[in-house]
């Protein structure tokens, strides 16, 4: 990733850390109010690549690419949703 001299707001909700100490951090949408896709760096910056722009950020990170999301569920309750990223 190269820096053109721009500067980008992030919100706070909007970037995570992994376990690994990868970065994610979403984009924000062609109409600048929607979500665009989230990018996954390395911490010294390195690319490794996105996911869709509606791809829901997690909520945490566990070790060996495990992540929980909270979801509502048909009655309107939150869970806990657990996933694995095999690879980006």
């Amino acid at each position: 990733m190269r820096n053109v001299g721009a500067r980008v707001l992030v919100k706070r909700s909007d970037m995570r850390t992994t376990w690994e100490s990868e970065i994610w951090v979403r984009r924000r949408g062609e109409d600048l109010l929607g979500d665009g896709p989230i990018d996954v760096l390395t911490a010294d910056g390195r690319y490794l690549g996105s996911y869709p722009g509606d791809t829901a950020m997690p909520t945490a990170f566990g070790p060996g690419g495990l992540l929980a999301f909270v979801e509502r569920d048909e009655v309107g309750l939150n869970r806990v949703v657990e996933k694995r990223v095999v690879g980006l």
